[in-house]
């Protein structure tokens, strides 16, 4: 009898100071809080604290209260491991560096790794909007409140609430602005933009696993950034990642399953760089095949000088897998009458450099169009072709 009585008192107690303060206990309010019984004795009575309050609060309320505490907590110890290490953490350190939650406790609540990791690189307000755009399109209807208990891998709706002030409020967000063009790069629709993205794309973009499309830049071209993201008309803000000793860096984000199935046909899959190809069968023109050569050359491209060369004139440039440097050589011989020669720049990587009266050919041929390009880079080619680029003009 006298352990039933224990108990009782104990679970009045957790619901007295949820009533009082609003919120659910944690083990150290039983501490800080006078008038409220030690922690060690739910510890006691229930074999751990988290049981204790398993057996106290499991509606569906407590329920997801319980879920936002955990998820909250995961995410703070995120971005502790960032702050204190200066880096992302991966997977393993969750078990090489003591004091932070096992991997598990990740997967449990977020459904993957790469998911826990999405929720510290994106602004809350963008990920809650992406996570109800996720279930709009994979349900095919509008999310209520109560899937945001009912499905794993989504936010707490409590998180809602608090971002937007209610749930209407943040359905209004998905309901009303414009549905981005699910079929923007499907291969009827192209046209010499869309092109000049996908070059850009598969010169420095990607596409995650999960259908997550990636365009990054830094700040010298994020006007042209800021163009192609008003052009795809995205439904996502751009955005700025700011790390010590690195350069600032600008980034579209946008998960869409069709997108990443269309731009597969282009060869733009995961992991690419060693394998990636400029996607000839879908070029029929030759200012289609310059816009796509534009958009590698401006992501992936420059003019510069041949460091390892004194007095060498400034040379137009290109890095790549060795496929995708024979298919730009291929349309350069093409449109430009250029014989190019593809070396090594790396162990898995190669180049195209081209110097002198031949770069007159390749800049009437990029920019023989009306289309994107990044200043920066069309001022550079300029200066080598009117002979007054420098080692100052030589600089990023």
């Amino acid at each position: 009898m006298g352990n039933m009585v224990d108990k009782n008192f104990l679970i009045s107690e957790m619901k007295r100071f949820k009533e009082e303060n609003g919120r659910l206990p944690q083990a150290k309010d039983m501490c800080a809080f006078d008038g409220y019984p030690n922690y060690k004795k739910y510890i006691k009575e229930f074999g751990s604290w988290n049981n204790a309050v398993d057996a106290v609060f499991n509606n569906e309320e407590d329920l997801a209260i319980k879920r936002e505490i955990e998820r909250d907590f995961l995410i703070a110890e995120l971005r502790r491991f960032q702050e204190t290490n200066n880096r992302l953490p991966f997977q393993k350190d969750m078990c090489a560096f003591d004091g932070y939650p096992s991997v598990y406790r990740y997967y449990k609540e977020f459904g993957s790794w790469n998911n826990a990791i999405k929720e510290i690189l994106m602004p809350e307000r963008d990920f809650l909007i992406m996570e109800l755009r996720r279930f709009q399109e994979e349900n095919g209807r509008l999310p209520f409140q109560k899937d945001m208990c009912a499905f794993d891998g989504y936010p707490s709706f409590h998180r809602y609430y608090k971002e937007f002030g209610s749930w209407n409020n943040a359905i209004k967000e998905i309901s009303l602005k414009p549905q981005i063009d699910v079929s923007f790069f499907s291969p009827e629709n192209l046209n010499l933009n869309k092109l000049y993205i996908i070059g850009y794309i598969i010169g420095d973009g990607s596409v995650s696993c999960d259908n997550q499309l990636f365009i990054i830049t830094t700040e010298n071209d994020k006007e042209n950034l800021y163009d192609l993201y008003n052009y795809m008309n995205l439904d996502t803000k751009i955005c700025i990642e700011e790390k010590k000793d690195y350069k600032t860096r600008y980034v579209i984000h946008k998960q869409c399953p069709q997108w990443a199935a269309d731009l597969k046909e282009y060869g733009i899959v995961p992991n690419k760089s060693l394998i990636s190809y400029i996607p000839l069968d879908y070029l029929r023109t030759s200012e289609e095949e310059a816009a796509i050569c534009r958009g590698i050359f401006d992501s992936d491209g420059c003019i510069t000088c041949r460091k390892d060369r004194k007095n060498f004139p400034p040379i137009f440039y290109v890095c790549g897998s060795k496929k995708l440097c024979e298919d730009y050589a291929y349309l350069l011989k093409k449109n430009c009458d250029i014989d190019c020669n593809i070396s090594k720049n790396s162990e898995n990587l190669s180049q195209i450099q081209i110097q002198g009266k031949k770069c007159q050919n390749i800049y009437d041929f990029l920019y023989g169009h009306e289309n994107f390009y990044i200043k920066r880079k069309k001022d550079r080619f300029e200066k080598l072709l009117n002979g007054t680029f420098t080692l100052e003009d030589d600089n990023y």
